[in-house]
């Protein structure tokens, strides 16, 4: 799932990491397009089997899937869809 804000491109899956295995990304990532850069999100992307969906609405991005809180727990509970703001992300 891909959602494009701007110079940033937002990749939601099954994955973990960058192909190169430098960057972990933990199935949601931001893709600088200005940079070509990869970043995770915040709480080092989500736990679980994968992303399923991704859409951008005014400065939050919203994804769904197969996860119940973020990878460092900073965040429980999200029973399959949480949000991010994008302009502190």
């Amino acid at each position: 799932s891909v959602a494009v804000d701007g110079n940033n491109l937002y990749v939601g899956g099954s994955f973990t990491r960058t192909a190169d295995n430098t960057v972990i990304l933990n199935r949601i990532a931001r893709y600088d397009l200005t940079t070509n850069t990869w970043s995770a999100l915040p709480g080092n992307g989500l736990n679980g089997s994968g992303v399923s969906g991704v859409a951008i609405s005014g400065s939050n991005l919203f994804v769904t899937g197969d996860f119940s809180r973020t990878t460092t727990s900073s965040v429980i509970n999200l029973n399959r869809i949480a949000r991010f703001n994008t302009t502190t992300n």
